[in-house]
């Protein structure tokens, strides 16, 4: 290079930092979007913990117990402290009716799933979410709202049967639009026989199936409590244990030898009925530690069922979950993590859960990212549980997610903020987005939904011919951060003690200006991003 050359790109580099910090302080705003509609209040879901505080005295009643996380600006008024009618305003024109002290820039306390769903984005069936981690435990209380999420696959299934031990030729059985596990209940395969005198019965209950049948021939593998005692009941393990060793042909058995490995569907993973065991490389998921209640509690926060009358709703409700098992629980080698990354990719997972922290970074582990990237797998993995920057997966890879949150400043109604930072995850230069849950097990599969949910509106773009394609993972960042919320305390909580603060004088780009290692771009707004992806203006990327 010659030195006439060398200087002028001394002097231009000069002049374009001179620029940015002389620009850095009144970066051009973000466009102003619409964010779309508000969920009357008359299609709340009606799940018990969804928004049971917002009935109750704003003091005396139960405040923060309610999934306030995944509300946008509520509808509905407020009772009075002590009052009994319903007339009072909303704090800060949005808020839960507790939090009366509390301010926010967009009067929402969550991640306004809920203006998601006035918008008909509720999650989608074929919106298959991969969580990887120590195993599904069906013995676990937690696992019971998520249980017509897990995915069963008919690939390697045969048709469900009624009492009479005749299928209909078709997986939907019981004919509500979704095969899961409740199309099994009539199926003597998988049944228990009934008591003396007792006539077949299905019961639905706590989110729970179970059945007898005359001809049953099958005793239920797990227990949980259902109504107070240890009750057994029909889990993807039965069906596991039933079909997980037989030749599947035209849709019906053919024959099933002890011990076989049938590959039916194809896809490389023998018998793979309800996801994988990476760990043992066979088709049984389940941990071996029946009192470990980590992922299942996890897997119900990304697919409970929503409007049956129990429990929570899930981030991602219409979405089913694929359970992976990768070691003997949340910490593992890689030797484990990246063929279980692999395997959901295989299987047709669109977003991957891993709550996984590995001993070691390895070029396997590394080439089984690339390999997700590469089927457009949308990536969201955990990012360590202390308030540092001692990082595990979520920081390793440019192209995952890591898992992050904010919080409330306070427990209780006493809060001023909903966009506390967290000190259960982690920071950093790979920060992206502050989403919901407290600890990084939790903000790891809540972000994983939301990824989930963001795909599901393109897909109903796609449907509605406002948009010709699903997204790859770099337009679902980029929709997310045209949406997403900065969170910058020292200007919109300036009195509210001890807190991280934000970055406003950064710019990325010309449209986005508050970028930080806390926070990254700030806190997801899905109704907004499923309104842009609606109406069409998805930024391009490649």
């Amino acid at each position: 290079m010659s030195r006439n050359r060398f200087v002028a790109l001394i002097v231009c580099c000069l002049l374009g930092w001179a620029a940015a910090g002389s620009t850095s302080a009144t970066a051009a705003p973000a466009p102003n979007l619409p964010a779309g509609p508000i969920l009357p209040q008359a299609e709340w879901p009606n799940d018990p913990n969804f928004a049971r505080c917002e009935l109750q005295d704003p003091d005396t009643g139960c405040t923060d117990s309610e999934q306030w996380n995944l509300y946008g600006p509520m509808d509905g008024l407020c009772k009075a402290s002590g009052g009994a009618v319903f007339d009072q305003p909303r704090p800060d024109g949005g808020l839960p009716c507790w939090a009366q002290d509390a301010k926010d820039p967009e009067s929402s306390s969550g991640v306004n799933m809920t203006g998601a769903w006035a918008q008909g984005n509720v999650g989608r069936d074929e919106m298959l979410v991969a969580y990887i981690e120590g195993g599904v435990n069906y013995s676990a209380n937690g696992i019971k709202d998520g249980l017509n999420a897990v995915f069963i696959n008919e690939g390697e299934l045969p048709y469900p049967r009624g009492w009479d031990g005749q299928d209909l030729g078709r997986y939907d059985y019981d004919g509500n639009g979704r095969f899961d596990i409740r199309d099994y209940a009539k199926d003597p395969r998988v049944n228990p026989k009934c008591p003396v005198a007792t006539p077949p019965f299905v019961t639905e209950e706590e989110g729970t199936t179970r059945a007898c049948a005359t001809d049953g021939t099958h005793n239920y593998l797990h227990e949980v409590n259902i109504g107070g005692p240890k009750t057994a009941y029909l889990s993807p393990e039965d069906l596991i244990d039933v079909f997980g060793h037989c030749k599947i042909t035209n849709h019906r058995i053919d024959n099933c030898p002890a011990g076989a490995r049938i590959d039916n569907d194809g896809n490389g993973y023998p018998n793979d009925v309800s996801g994988w065991n990476a760990y043992r490389n066979n088709n049984d998921p389940q941990t071996e530690d029946r009192n470990y209640g980590h992922a299942p509690g996890l897997i119900s926060l990304i697919g409970a069922e929503a409007n049956n009358n129990y429990g929570d709703v899930g981030v991602c409700r219409e979405c089913r979950v694929l359970p992976v098992k990768s070691g003997a629980e949340s910490v593992g080698k890689t030797d484990g993590w990246a063929p279980a990354l692999t395997y959901a990719v295989d299987a047709g997972a669109k977003s991957v859960a891993s709550v996984v922290v590995s001993y070691t970074y390895s070029s396997a582990a590394r080439e089984a990212v690339d390999y997700a990237t590469s089927k457009n797998v949308l990536l969201s993995f955990d990012s360590n549980d202390f308030d540092a920057m001692d990082h595990t997966d979520g920081h390793l890879y440019d192209q995952v997610f890591p898992g992050n949150s904010v919080v409330q400043d306070v427990e209780g109604k006493d809060v001023r903020t909903f966009r506390a930072r967290s000190n259960v995850t982690s920071y950093g230069t790979h920060a992206v987005f502050s989403g919901m849950e407290t600890t990084t097990s939790g903000s790891t599969p809540f972000q994983a939904a939301e990824l989930g949910m963001v795909q599901s509106a393109a897909m109903n773009a796609v449907d509605s011919h406002a948009y010709p394609r699903i997204l790859n993972p770099n337009e679902v960042r980029q929709v997310l951060m045209n949406t997403a919320s900065p969170v910058v305390p020292q200007v919109d909580h300036p009195t509210v003690p001890k807190q991280w603060p934000g970055n406003p004088d950064s710019k990325t780009d010309d449209f986005h200006t508050n970028w930080s290692t806390q926070y990254g771009y700030g806190r997801p707004n899905i109704g907004k991003a499923t309104k842009l992806i609606m109406d069409g203006r998805v930024p391009r990327k490649p």
